[in-house]
């Protein structure tokens, strides 16, 4: 793998996140002092500054930023104004019910997603294929909050199938699993049958064919792995947008996840939860977008060789 290229990309994400975090805080001064924001109207101004003054926030801007950079660094991403509990355990504390979620969503979006787009590929403008690309567009363009609540009212009201919020067994997360994943299924179901399709007029293909090979052979050895960057592209970008993605679909059914959390943080103005969930959603999506542009140079050569350009 060469070097420079991971280097170089190391460096963009560096100060992709450096950008990110000097953002997060321009925006939160912006809106004022966040002591305000805290209390409530009609608090003294006695109180207002007693705690600027025990938060720092009477300092001088470029102090605070000094102090709130450093703290970052040293992984202090302060308290919750809510419950006066370190942020780090707030957050830690719904990531696990979120990655299950996420996981499972990604999970059923891949296998079903990748699957249709393979099928309506080796069935082009054949009725399956258009039945595919219509259930593609259809994901895509649903919305979160409404696909959730009509399974709700299927599943829930009508069949009593499915419990209509929590967590905690098997049941509980499949409508949610179902909604979170409908639009990524649906994005990679065309990104795989276009891949796909390219990849099948090849002239290797063509060769493969002629050579003998079994048909399953050529599409598994010689069609998927050629048309796998497009797909891998995807999946980075479904993984990163877990935690964002998830913010409508936790609220929906009642899913103790972040999601759920920054909407609560937000509506009780806890700023601190709200920065540091901000922090980490821009963290996860920076790393893997490097991860998948590092997974670029083994799958393709080229890339490799030319160190990226």
């Amino acid at each position: 793998m060469n070097g420079r290229y991971v280097v170089t990309k190391l460096l963009r994400a560096l100060i992709t996140m450096w950008m990110v975090l000097t953002f997060v805080f321009v925006v939160l001064r912006m809106t004022g002092n966040p002591v305000e924001a805290l209390l409530p109207p009609d608090t003294p101004q006695d109180v207002i500054d007693y705690y600027s003054e025990r938060y720092g926030f009477d300092d001088p801007i470029i102090v605070q930023y000094g102090r709130y950079f450093a703290n970052i660094l040293a992984g202090d991403l302060g308290f919750s104004y809510l419950d006066g509990r370190p942020v780090q355990q707030v957050i830690l504390e719904r990531v696990p019910a979120t990655l299950r979620l996420g996981l499972t969503s990604l999970g059923f979006a891949v296998l079903i997603g990748v699957s249709l787009g393979i099928v309506a590929a080796l069935n082009r403008n054949r009725p399956v294929d258009r039945a595919t690309m219509a259930f593609a567009v259809f994901g895509f363009a649903i919305p979160n909050f409404f696909f959730g609540i009509l399974l709700i009212l299927l599943f829930s009201l009508q069949l009593r199938w499915l419990p209509s919020s929590g967590h905690g067994t098997v049941a509980h997360i499949i409508m949610p699993a179902a909604t979170l994943g409908l639009a990524v299924a649906g994005t990679f179901a065309r990104f795989t049958r276009s891949s796909m399709l390219e990849v099948l007029n090849r002239p290797y293909m063509k060769a493969a064919q002629a050579k003998g090979v079994p048909y399953g052979r050529r599409i598994l050895r010689h069609a998927l792995p050629n048309a796998a960057i497009p797909l891998v592209t995807i999946l980075g970008f479904s993984l990163g947008s877990l935690i964002a993605g998830s913010i409508v679909t936790e609220t929906v059914f009642a899913w103790p996840g972040v999601g759920r959390l920054l909407v609560g943080s937000v509506g009780n103005r806890d700023l601190a939860v709200v920065q540091a969930l901000v922090i980490m959603i821009a963290f996860t999506m920076v790393m893997v977008n490097m991860a998948v542009d590092i997974l670029y140079s083994v799958l393709d050569p080229r890339i490799r060789l030319t160190g990226g350009s």
